[in-house]
């Protein structure tokens, strides 16, 4: 099954989408505007979303009354998937990272209320500290939001990063020390971003040889969801910067055989690509 979208706004498209598409909803209603963009515009089956603004300390506006009247609409249409992410700012990797913990606790009850997957998040950067003191604030972290959210179905979903400054995170190996030392807790699972596993130098001109990697480290069964993205530099380059499917480094046919992948394991696939609409209507093409 293919099970596909993108990275929707619930703010920022949400005034024209208002007007455009459902002129008598009211702005604020960001999480079921972006749903029904998702739906009606779009035509996708799945979407990631951010709780509340990347860029602040405010907690997520959602109420109970737009929670019930997005999983009703999410019930109806047969939506098949909703994840969230996490703010870019956020690094777990420290100490003194309360404001962090409490944004992934809040972030994870909202997205709970929504009845979405779980939160994407990428772990953190060691900055000054060496990487085994960073693993241990990391792990010290991760198991307090865990211990926080005790109860809860959403999870926390690790992300693969492309290896920039300090980054962790970046290769299966490292999560897999995360999973392990984190218990290989049932409530964390994994995505994995295209475009970061190339530039950190996975070669997916052999796209199958990647996945059968990825299984034999952290286990297919643990990937939650495919980040689809194309590469604007070499593979290895670390650089983290995406490009438009089909346009960048990774290869047209490369790309396809990851659909197809993700298609015959049904994991879900967000496009984060800077034209969205055309990334959606890549995949779209290449599953008819």
């Amino acid at each position: 099954m293919y099970i596909y979208g993108a990275h929707m706004s619930i703010s920022a498209r949400r005034a024209q989408y208002n007007q455009v598409v459902s002129p008598k909803r009211n702005s604020s209603d960001g999480f079921i505007s972006a749903l029904k963009e998702a739906h009606e515009v779009l035509h996708v089956n799945a979407m990631q979303i951010f709780m509340k603004s990347p860029r602040g300390m405010a907690k997520t506006k959602l109420t109970a009354e737009e929670a019930r009247e997005f999983r009703a609409y999410s019930a109806k249409i047969g939506f098949k998937f909703t994840v969230a992410h996490c703010s870019y700012l956020l690094n777990f990797a420290k100490p003194g990272a309360e404001w962090a913990l409490q944004s992934l606790v809040d972030d994870l009850k909202g997205v709970e209320m929504l009845d979405g997957a779980g939160v994407v998040l990428h772990v953190g950067k060691h900055l000054d500290l060496s990487e085994g003191e960073a693993f241990d604030f990391l792990i010290k972290n991760l198991k307090k939001v865990l211990e926080e959210t005790d109860g809860l179905k959403a999870k926390i979903i690790l992300e693969n990063t492309a290896g920039q400054g300090t980054e962790m995170g970046r290769s299966f190996e490292e999560l897999s020390a995360i999973y392990s030392a984190l218990g290989k807790n049932k409530r964390v699972v994994f995505c994995l971003d295209t475009c970061h596993a190339w530039a950190w130098g996975y070669d997916f001109t052999k796209p199958e040889k990647v996945f059968d990697e990825f299984d034999k480290i952290l286990g297919l069964k643990n990937l939650e969801l495919i980040h689809f993205n194309d590469a604007l530099k070499s593979r290895g380059s670390r650089v983290d910067r995406h490009a438009n499917l089909g346009e960048g480094e990774i290869g047209d046919a490369n790309l396809k055989a990851i659909i197809r992948f993700a298609g015959r394991e049904s994991v879900p696939m967000i496009v984060e690509t800077p034209d969205i609409a055309g990334g959606v209507r890549y995949v779209e093409n290449a599953v008819s």
